[in-house]
This record gives structure tokens, C-alpha cells and sequence, in this order.
């Protein structure tokens, strides 16, 4: 029997039994799922392709992420200088443009805000520390979404009473 050591409880754990999916173990003590060491996941080719921490996302989702990360309001925010932060920069932040209906200028934050959880959930739980894999290649940790998340919240406090102008 082969067996790991749950990183919740610290007890070992045998695995070859399980019926969990292959790359997942489940600790019966404390009631957790975990993924499965590299050194004991299969050796197939495309499990060896395939990084065991990276989650797949949409086609929109890694827009919307790449469109964020290479905007001002993210990058201020994470470096602490959110006094800098503009309205232009919250508007790039959401992608808001002048050409946009009012319904559309009232929803877009609200949208943005459910892209960024879902995306925080299919990452997974913060034990597992997944990343996710953009098509240009950088490789996102769930603390950026995090980080992402933190400055939505931020624009929307700080730029509350813009966002209440589309509410006339």
C-alpha cells in the first residue's frame, strides 16, 4: 500500500483504495481532500503534460484576466499606492467605455465582480494552491485573484458615488 501525509492533519494516509478521482487523496481523520504527491501521480504522458496545479479557464475568463492585469488600478493597488488610483483606471479596470448603454454601464462592475468568483472557485480551495495558465503563457496564483477580488472591492468603495450616477 502506498500512502502520503495529510497536510490538514499530519497523519498517514494509504491511497491506492480510494474512490477519489486518481490525482486526490481523502483523509479519513479529518474529513479533507488533498492532492496526490507528484512523485505517485501516473506517470502517463499526459499527466505529465499537464501540471497538477493548474486549472483551465475559459476563453472570456483569461481575456477579463489578462485585460486586468495589464491595467493601471491592479498594479497601483498591489504596489499600495491606492490614492493614485483614477476613475479612468477603475473604468479600464471594468471595462467600461463611453459607448456602453446605461443597463450595461450599471451591470458591467456587478459582472466583473461574478467573473472574479468563479474564477476564484474553479481554482479550487486554498490548500490546493492551484495557478492558472494563460494563453500568453504567465502563470496566474490564486493570491492575484485574490488580489483581484480586494481591488474590485476597493473601486467599488472608493468610486461609489460615480457608480451611483447610472443609477438616475
Amino acid at each position: 500500500m502506498r500512502s502520503a501525509v495529510c497536510p490538514s492533519c499530519g497523519k498517514p494516509v494509504e491511497f491506492d483504495s480510494q474512490p477519489v478521482p486518481p490525482r486526490l487523496i481523502w483523509c479519513p481523520i479529518c474529513h479533507k481532500l488533498f492532492p496526490r504527491p507528484s512523485s505517485v501521480v501516473s506517470d502517463s504522458p499526459q499527466a505529465a503534460a499537464a501540471p497538477r496545479s493548474s486549472v483551465t479557464l475559459s476563453g472570456a475568463q483569461v481575456n477579463l484576466l489578462q485585460a486586468m492585469f495589464a491595467g493601471d488600478a491592479w498594479r497601483k493597488f498591489r504596489e499600495g499606492r491606492k490614492a493614485e488610483i483614477s476613475w479612468a483606471d477603475a473604468c479600464q479596470f471594468w471595462s467600461l467605455t463611453e459607448k456602453m448603454s446605461v443597463e450595461e454601464l450599471r451591470a458591467r462592475p456587478a459582472r466583473v465582480l461574478k467573473d472574479l468568483e468563479d474564477i476564484d472557485v474553479r481554482m479550487g480551495s486554498r490548500m490546493l494552491n492551484k495557478n492558472a495558465v494563460l494563453s500568453d503563457g504567465r502563470s496566474v496564483p490564486r493570491e492575484d485573484v485574490g488580489t483581484l477580488l480586494d481591488t474590485h472591492a476597493f473601486l467599488e468603495r472608493r468610486f461609489s458615488n460615480h457608480l451611483r450616477c447610472f443609477d438616475r
